[in-house]
């Protein structure tokens, strides 16, 4: 995916996606680097717990119900659950 434009707060982050029909997130890092997770439309959580949409159970660095991801059109909002330092 490429992002043409992002903005951050403490919180959250949003950017924009030219391709949202095909939007995914890809682990860098830990246990699971290298997995593709496409992004759903609408709205839903990532985390370590079985109930959300996309489970990170393997990442122990990952909170239960760590983010909620919202898409609008071309733009994606990626909201911290958990973290009281926000997103990285």
């Amino acid at each position: 995916m490429r992002i043409s434009e992002s903005a951050c707060t403490a919180t959250s982050i949003v950017f924009r996606c030219r391709d949202h029909m095909h939007a995914r997130l890809i682990a860098l890092g830990g246990p699971l680097k290298g997995a593709v997770f496409p992004l759903a439309e609408g709205e839903f959580t990532l985390g370590r717990e079985d109930s959300n949409a996309i489970c990170l159970a393997a990442d122990r660095a990952v909170s239960r119900q760590h983010c909620l991801i919202t898409q609008n059109g071309e733009e994606f909002t990626l909201r911290d659950l958990d973290m009281p330092t926000g997103p990285t």
